[in-house]
C-alpha cells in the first residue's frame, strides 16, 4: 500500500514537471484556473507545425533499445518515410465543459496540398466523425505512402466506390455511450459537477500550495500580460531528483495535500463511501509508516539518477527543448510553444483561446460503425480477394485449436482487422494435422462437393467452373470430413510450414 503512495507521488511530479510554488509560477496555475472556471465554453483556433526527421528516428529507437539491454532490436525500413517530413496543421477546436463535449476540425497541409479531415465529436454521447475524415485520412495516405501506390486500395475504380459509400454515410458513430451498457446512475457520476470544476481548481491549486510550499522550479517567469516556460532536457532530469529529494524531506505534507487533491476529485468523480473509506484507510497507513514511504522515494530517485547517467538517456535529454508563451489579453489566450527533441522532431504551436459564441450540436443521425465496415468489407471482397489462409497450432495444446486467418494479395491498410482469427478444431493422423474440410474451404473461399454415393469431396477454385473440381482425400471423423493442409496443393497452392519453439505455422497460399 505504501509503494501506491510512493508510486502515486511520483507520478505526481511528473505531471508537476513545469511548475512550482514561486509567485510567478502560482500565478500562472492562477490564470490557467481562472480560464478554464470562467469560460464553460471555449473556441481554440491554432496551427501546429510537425517536422520529423525519420532517420534520425531510427537511429533514436535503436540506441533505446541498446540502453534498455536489447542489441538485437532493428528499426531500419520502419517507418514509411525516408528523412525529413513536414506537416501543418490548422485546427478549431470547440470545447463544452458543461456537457463534456468536443468538436474537432482539423486541416493537414503536406508539400503544399490541403487535406480536409472532417470533424469528430467526441463526449459523453461517444464518438463521431464525418466521412470527410475518412476521405481525409484515405487522401493523405494514397499521396504518401509510395511503396504502396500498387496496393489496390489506390486503384482508381476502388477508390470512385470507396468516395460513393462515404459519400452515403455523412456521419460515422465510431462508439456510443449507450451501447457500453452503463446504467443511468453510472451515466450521472460521468457528468460533471452542477456547480462546475470550481472546487478541483481549488483542489489543484491548493495541492501546490500545500504540498510543496517552498519548491519552486525556476522554469517559469512573468512577462507582460501573461507568462513564459522555458526548459531543456537536462534541466527537466535534474528538476525530478529535485522533487524527489524535496518529498522525501518533507513527506507530511506532501501525502495530506495529495489525499486531499484525491478525495476532492474522486468526490467529484462519484466515488462510492466504500471508495472514500478505501482511499482514506491507504493514506492512514502511509502516515503511520513514513519511514517506508520515504525508503521507497529514495530507491526511486537512485533509480532516476542512476538513468539520468547513461549516456543514451543524456544524449535524449541534451536533445530537448521547450518553450512556450502564454499571454492573456480582454479575454483572449494566446499561446506560442516550441518543442525540439534533438534532431528527430520540432512541434510549434500558435493558437489562441476564447469564449466559444455557439454551443455543439451532435449529429442528429449516423451510420454505425458495424455497418460502415460491413460496406467496405463488400469492397475489400472485391477488389482484394482471399489468396490463402495462415494456420497456427500448437501440437501439445489439449484443445486443439487452431487460428485461421485469411491472407489476402494487398496488405489491408486502412481496414486491417477484416483478417480476423477464426478458431478451427484439428485432429492428428499417423503425424499429420487435418482441418474440417467444409470450415477451411469456407475461409479460402474455395467451393466443395461431396458425392454421397462415394463418399468423396472436391474443390474448385471459381463458382462457374465446378467442371475443374478436384478430388480431394478426406478423413471421416465423427461425422466430420476432415483434409489435411497439403491436398490444396492439388487446386495450386503453395503450403509452407514453420515451427518455432513448438508454435506451429502454415501458410496456405495461391
Amino acid at each position: 500500500m505504501r509503494k501506491k503512495i510512493a508510486a502515486l507521488l511520483c507520478a505526481l511530479m511528473c505531471v508537476m514537471a513545469f511548475t512550482g510554488c514561486s509567485k510567478a509560477e502560482m500565478n500562472y496555475l492562477q490564470m490557467s484556473a481562472d480560464m478554464l472556471q470562467n469560460m464553460q465554453m471555449t473556441e481554440t483556433k491554432g496551427t501546429t507545425t510537425i517536422t520529423m526527421d525519420f532517420d534520425a528516428l531510427e537511429n533514436f529507437m535503436q540506441d533505446t533499445a541498446k540502453a534498455m539491454g536489447n542489441t538485437t532490436a532493428g528499426f531500419v525500413g520502419e517507418f514509411p518515410f525516408d528523412g525529413k517530413e513536414t506537416v501543418q496543421l490548422d485546427y478549431t477546436m470547440k470545447a463544452d465543459l458543461k456537457n463534456v463535449r468536443i468538436l474537432l476540425d482539423v486541416d493537414a497541409i503536406h508539400k503544399g496540398k490541403t487535406y480536409d479531415f472532417g470533424q469528430v465529436y467526441y463526449g459523453m454521447e461517444g464518438m463521431y466523425v464525418t466521412s470527410q475524415t475518412l476521405q481525409g485520412v484515405y487522401d493523405l495516405m494514397h499521396a504518401t505512402l509510395q511503396q504502396y501506390s500498387d496496393n489496390y486500395m489506390f486503384d482508381e475504380t476502388y477508390a470512385k466506390e470507396f468516395k460513393a459509400i462515404l459519400d452515403k454515410n455523412e456521419y460515422i458513430c465510431l462508439y456510443n455511450i449507450k451501447d457500453l451498457g452503463l446504467s443511468a446512475e453510472q451515466l450521472q457520476t460521468m457528468m460533471p459537477p452542477a456547480n462546475g470544476y470550481g472546487d478541483l481548481y481549488k483542489a489543484a491549486l491548493d495541492l501546490y500550495k500545500n504540498g510543496f510550499a517552498n519548491f519552486t522550479t525556476g522554469l517559469v517567469t512573468e512577462i507582460p500580460s501573461g507568462f513564459r516556460i522555458e526548459a531543456t532536457g537536462e534541466q527537466l532530469g535534474q528538476m525530478l531528483l529535485s522533487m524527489l529529494d524535496y518529498t522525501i524531506k518533507n513527506p507530511e505534507p506532501v501525502i495530506n495535500a495529495l489525499e486531499e487533491y484525491i478525495l476532492t476529485s474522486g468526490k467529484m468523480s462519484g466515488f462510492t463511501e466504500q471508495d472514500i473509506s478505501d482511499l482514506q484507510s491507504t493514506f492512514a497507513e502511509a502516515k503511520q509508516d513514513i519511514a517506508s514511504v520515504k525508503s521507497v522515494l529514495t530507491q526511486m530517485k537512485e533509480i532516476v539518477s542512476t538513468a539520468l547517467q547513461q549516456s543514451e538517456v543524456t544524449s535524449a535529454l541534451n536533445g530537448f527543448s521547450y518553450k512556450a508563451e502564454i499571454t492573456q489579453n480582454n479575454g483572449v489566450y494566446t499561446t506560442n510553444e516550441n518543442y525540439v527533441m534533438g534532431d528527430v522532431c520540432t512541434i510549434t504551436t500558435t493558437c489562441t483561446t476564447q469564449k466559444a459564441t455557439s454551443g455543439i450540436v451532435y449529429p442528429a443521425k449516423a451510420t454505425t460503425l458495424d455497418d460502415l465496415m460491413t460496406q467496405m468489407q463488400h469492397l475489400t471482397v472485391k477488389y482484394n480477394p482471399v489468396s490463402g489462409v495462415k494456420v497456427m497450432w500448437i501440437l501439445d495444446d489439449e484443445s486443439k485449436e487452431a487460428f485461421v486467418s485469411m491472407v489476402r494479395k494487398d496488405t489491408d491498410l486502412m481496414f486491417p482487422y477484416f483478417s480476423e482469427e477464426t478458431k478451427l478444431i484439428y485432429v492428428v493422423e499417423d503425424g499429420r494435422v487435418y482441418l474440417p474440410l467444409r470450415d477451411i474451404c469456407d475461409e479460402m473461399g474455395v467451393f466443395v462437393t461431396w458425392d454421397k454415393n462415394t463418399k468423396t469431396a472436391s474443390a474448385y477454385l471459381e463458382k462457374e467452373h465446378a467442371d475443374k473440381a478436384v478430388h480431394l482425400a478426406t478423413k471421416l471423423i465423427d461425422g466430420v470430413s476432415y483434409v489435411s493442409m497439403r491436398e490444396f496443393e492439388k487446386l495450386g497452392y503453395t503450403i509452407t510450414y514453420t515451427n518455432t519453439d513448438g508454435i506451429h505455422q502454415a501458410v496456405i497460399k495461391k
